[in-house]
């Protein structure tokens, strides 16, 4: 399928000219004007402007008529002749005389007009004549011409490469997406069929698609780019998965490849005396324009409402890695092009001429459509958005903050997985937005569950806390309970750890208020701008199996929120759990995990032990079994694709959100065991980033 079909606004990227284009058949009479440049002609002509003297002078006009008339192809005059007439309009606001004031010249009487040459460019003497350029002299003009031509024509076409590129990757991806869609709806039917003959819902042997999606997986997307060892982070940078570092090392070579080639340079140019100088500027040009090009995707690749997640089906963290390699390498051809104009010492502002408008329009609607988009959710999540007031609480020694929203529109559901963008009023960057996963949704009507460091509080010692700056707070507001106290408003939790900058600043307030005498709830004015995010759909899984580590818990969290929210059958569900905090731990069991008792929770304590806590596995609640280590994430993995384990009860979801070195660990064990289980194995391997 081509990439104009899918993307239409492509076909109007790939049309995007500039007014130094020129035609191959305006060439000729351009280079008979260049030729007499630097000659000097008494002026003939009234007008006072240098351009519209030129314009006008007849000596001039006549030599170039003349010139036209002796060396160009007649169907190059008109075109060329209106190319020259467009310029003194545009330039000098005058008209060219007509091309008949030559109409009585032949051939023969121009042959005998004085032919100059390149000497007499050097001698100053000023013409009052009609004169004929030398053969030596059209050779140069028109070469000079017409490399200038293809150099901008090479110019704004490589630039449009990057559109191609980038129609061309998201085709793959609209197409992976179609092929896993209608793979899933095969998958579903079989499994169905199967279950039906087997009690356990277990089957020995996957189809042709399955089989051939299995090699997909083992050798394209889920392997790192050498080793195992290349997804785990450096010290500031994390190596994206095999597909992704194809992708971008793609880019990166075709923007160094297409910087890097045609530049022809000769000596005797009209315009630049050296070979050094005209190499500087076809570079200057070529890095500036290919930059400028960048910065459509730059745009598109960084907003919130990219609807290339939408058509792709890819998350977030993809397209992040994406907007941050194009922006590496438009900043670097941005400084090679300044670099470039500063060797030249050129003074350059035709972006601001708006002469590469047309690269920048597309910019322009893309922020404008993101922001119409975002209004709208931050409108459509709650009506009365101005007045949104968000608790605030940090249990001691859990480490996490629970930040809990009310949602008063049924407009736009939360979704499993799903995001947001929180805005706070009372911190000093109330501009800022902070992106968080939702970790748990509570309709309105549900029965609420007390969490333990704020169940003693009475509503009367609530007392509203902001961080830095205090926003003073009405009696109005007093007296109102905060909406998240009643049982008749939707509320959306997060479960946020806390590390340098705003999040740190919302521990602190949290903390302080509870530290008040009496203690107190921090209460915040949000903004709340959701919800982003396809959100995982596993309900054609027969089984899913979570790993997460710390507060990657509320993917899983997530998944048991909105499911018992929704009437559709219950998916058998696993989690493993590490969790360095015991109180963290035990805020999410007396919360979210408090009534659940349809799936099995394995959490490991990795911090310091309580006193008296024993080491061995011991159960917390009906389903929920704690033990003090870290989590053998590889041997957890093996085990559950060994014979009997949950990964071979059918289509399984293996969803994996931690550290990267957690990824890393359980992605090489479960290439391990699709190697040893071949085709009896059918996983389905999904990755939550928390490189935001």
């Amino acid at each position: 399928m081509k990439p104009l079909t899918l993307l239409p606004w492509l076909a109007l990227c790939l049309k995007l000219v500039t007014a130094d284009d020129l035609a191959q058949d305006q060439v000729c009479m351009s280079a008979c004007q260049e030729a007499l440049q630097s000659l000097t002609f008494n002026d003939t002509s009234i007008e006072t402007d240098p351009y519209a003297a030129q314009c006008t002078n007849i000596f001039r006009v006549k030599s170039t008529y003349a010139y036209a008339e002796y060396y160009c192809q007649p169907s190059d005059v008109a075109p060329g002749f209106a190319y020259l007439n467009e310029d003194c309009e545009q330039y000098g606001g005058v008209t060219m005389p007509p091309y008949l004031i030559i109409s009585n010249m032949t051939r023969a009487t121009i042959s005998q007009l004085r032919h100059v040459t390149v000497y007499d460019l050097l001698s100053g003497e000023s013409l009052a004549e009609v004169v004929l350029p030398s053969a030596t002299l059209f050779g140069l003009a028109y070469r000079t011409i017409d490399i200038w031509a293809y150099e901008v024509s090479a110019h704004h076409l490589y630039s449009r490469v990057m559109y191609i590129f980038w129609g061309i990757v998201v085709s793959v991806g609209m197409g992976g997406r179609i092929l896993s869609f209608s793979g899933t709806i095969a998958t579903s039917r079989v499994a169905s069929d199967l279950e039906e003959s087997s009690p356990t819902g277990s089957f020995k042997r996957l189809t042709y698609q399955q089989m051939m999606r299995n090699w997909y997986r083992r050798h394209v997307v889920l392997p790192a780019n050498f080793n195992f060892y290349t997804l785990k982070p450096s010290k500031w940078y994390t190596v994206p998965p095999r597909i992704q570092s194809a992708t971008i090392f793609s880019f990166v070579f075709i923007n160094v490849v297409l910087c890097s080639i045609n530049y022809h340079a000769f000596k005797g140019n009209m315009y630049y005396n050296d070979i050094y100088t005209q190499r500087w500027r076809y570079i200057a040009d070529r890095t500036g324009i290919i930059a400028i090009a960048n910065l459509s995707m730059i745009w598109l690749f960084g907003t919130h409402n990219n609807f290339l997640l939408w058509i792709t089906g890819w998350d977030f963290a993809t397209f992040n890695n994406f907007h941050r390699w194009v922006a590496r390498v438009a900043t670097l051809e941005a400084i090679v092009h300044a670099i470039a104009y500063t060797v030249l010492r050129a003074r350059h502002v035709k972006i601001f001429e708006g002469e590469y408008n047309g690269y920048i329009w597309p910019c322009v609607a893309i922020w404008s459509f993101d922001r119409f988009l975002r209004i709208a959710r931050i409108i459509a999540l709650n009506v009365k958005f101005w007045n949104v007031k968000a608790n605030v609480t940090c249990s001691p020694g859990s480490n996490v903050v629970r930040f809990e929203v009310p949602h008063s529109s049924g407009f736009l559901k939360p979704k499993a997985g799903c995001y947001y963008y929180i805005y706070t009023f009372n911190d000093l960057r109330f501009w800022e937005s902070h992106r968080f996963t939702l970790a748990s949704y509570m309709r309105a009507g549900s029965r609420l569950q007390s969490s333990p460091s704020v169940a003693h509080l009475s509503d009367s010692t609530i007392l509203k806390v902001a961080i830095e700056s205090i926003t003073p707070v009405s009696k109005e507001d007093d007296l109102n309970p905060t909406p998240t106290q009643t049982a008749s408003t939707s509320t959306l939790s997060f479960l946020i750890r806390p590390y340098d900058g705003f999040t740190s600043r919302l521990q602190k307030a949290a903390v302080r208020a509870n530290s008040a005498s009496p203690p107190a709830v921090c209460i915040m004015r949000v903004l709340v701008e959701g919800p982003y995010g396809e959100g995982l759909s596993l309900r054609h899984f027969q089984h899913v199996l979570f790993i997460a580590g710390g507060t990657g818990i509320t993917i899983p969290l997530s998944q048991i929120s909105i499911r018992g929210q929704q009437t559709m059958p219950r998916i058998p569900m696993s989690i493993i759990w590490a969790v360095r905090e015991r109180a963290f731990f035990d805020d999410v069991c007396n919360r979210e995990l408090n009534s659940i008792t349809d799936l099995q929770v394995d959490a490991y304590i990795t911090g310091s032990k309580m006193e008296g806590e024993p080491d061995c596995a011991r159960p917390v609640g009906d389903s929920i079994r704690v033990q003090h280590e870290r989590p053998d994430v590889a041997a957890t993995v093996l085990e559950a694709a060994a014979e009997g384990g949950v990964l071979m009860r059918g289509k399984t979801a293996l969803v994996v959100c931690g550290p990267s070195s957690m990824t890393s660990e359980a992605k090489a064990a479960l290439l391990k065991a699709i190697g040893q289980k071949g085709n009896l194995l059918d996983v389905e391997f999904f990755e939550e980033s928390f490189s935001w």
